[in-house]
């Protein structure tokens, strides 16, 4: 009985894409994309700490767009090692992208900034 119940557990999460949609939102290389510039500006040292995607709250249209919200954590470095100080910061970011074949692809991502400035 117990492999009848891993066995559909696994086949909600098949059926349910939002779970790999966060994964990979989770793993896309922020410092490569343009998004990162609003980052790296924040202090002289800017290093990105991880992604946190709520995957219920990701949604999918029919067609198979999906957009979400994520917390983007960085540290922000000021000065030298020796002189400076660092400081830990988030700052909520959106992303949106399709599924291909069932594989999610990230069409485009953006990080709320403005927080730091106020």
């Amino acid at each position: 009985m117990a492999a009848q119940s891993g066995t559909s557990a696994h086949n909600e999460q098949q059926a349910d894409p939002r779970e790999s949609i966060a994964k990979v939102v989770k793993e896309y290389d922020l410092t490569s994309d343009a998004v990162w510039g609003d980052l790296d500006v924040l202090s002289t040292h800017t290093r990105l700490e991880g992604v946190e995607v709520d995957p219920e709250g990701i949604l999918i249209d029919d067609k198979g767009q999906f957009k979400g919200v994520m917390n983007v954590y960085v540290t922000l470095e000021y000065g030298n090692k020796k002189d400076g100080f660092s400081s830990s910061d988030s700052f909520l970011g959106n992303f949106e992208g399709h599924l291909e074949e069932d594989r999610p692809k990230i069409d485009a991502v953006s990080v709320d900034t403005s927080p730091f400035y106020e």
